[in-house]
């Protein structure tokens, strides 16, 4: 029995489930950039998946993006105030998929930039379609650090020299390259994903959960008690530097040419 959900204004998040495999499916605009919106639609539907977690979840954008990062448009005209929110809630969000204790895979389907490819590494595996689109953690491009936790979800994920040629350049990578240096674990062609994530998905349906969700726990735990915590303090310079002059002006001509 298949079950289905939406969440957010306009069904931006979508979820369906056949009990052991469930997809988060992103449709907030052809860009499914983060906004207020859809990373509160992400929580709720999160909320739901640790109540009720299937064996298995795949998380993936509709059209040609997996997620573009923050949306540039939106969050340029909200108020300091709403922002800190908005960094809290999104920090939040990272966090908990990172720490779900179900299996996770991301189906990247198109591009994954900045805070897009932040929750694509979120995630215990990560399937792309070969073509097109770019890969990278651009942050440094648009004179901005990371916020929160995301630095310290990177460097467990990535290897350190991946770590130094892509987060501290902000280089964007072709999918292939992505694969090379460790973002993505595999490339298949556009109409091979949804064949590729059951090849992943098969082994998981032997035994039960359980052992596998106690696994992720331990290694979750034990990566807290590595992290140097201080996430509210780089939440706040990240806003501090979003409001920072130099930022404002590089922003708003970035916001201008996207709204053209």
């Amino acid at each position: 029995m298949t079950e289905s959900r939406a969440y957010g204004p306009g069904d931006i998040v979508r979820w369906q489930s056949d009990g052991f495999r469930g997809s988060l499916t992103m449709a907030a605009g052809k860009a499914n950039a983060l906004r207020p919106e859809l990373v509160t639609a992400l929580s709720e539907a999160l909320n739901d998946l640790e109540a009720m977690p299937p064996d298995l979840v795949v998380l993936t954008g509709e059209d040609r993006f997996f997620s573009a990062g923050l949306d540039l448009v939106t969050l340029h005209a909200l108020e300091r105030t709403a922002f800190e929110s908005f960094c809290q809630e999104l920090d939040a969000l990272f966090l908990r998929l990172y720490e779900l204790p179900t299996i996770t895979v991301a189906a990247v389907n198109g591009h994954a930039v900045a805070g897009g490819a932040v929750l694509m590494l979120c995630c215990d595996r990560r399937i792309a379609s070969a073509g097109p689109a770019k890969i990278g953690l651009n942050e440094t491009q648009l004179g901005l650090p990371f916020p929160g936790a995301c630095l310290d979800v990177l460097e467990s994920v990535l290897a350190p020299s991946t770590f130094a040629s892509v987060v501290l350049t902000g280089r964007m990578l072709s999918v292939d390259e992505a694969q090379g240096l460790g973002l993505i674990d595999e490339v298949v062609p556009p109409e091979a994903l949804a064949e590729a994530i059951d090849r992943f998905a098969d082994p998981l349906r032997s035994g039960g959960p359980t052992g596998r969700r106690a696994i992720k726990r331990s290694l979750r735990s034990r990566w807290r008690r590595r992290c140097q915590g201080g996430w509210a303090e780089r939440n706040a310079e990240f806003v501090d530097l979003w409001f920072s002059g130099a930022a404002c002006a590089e922003r708003a001509a970035v916001v201008a040419r996207l709204k053209k």
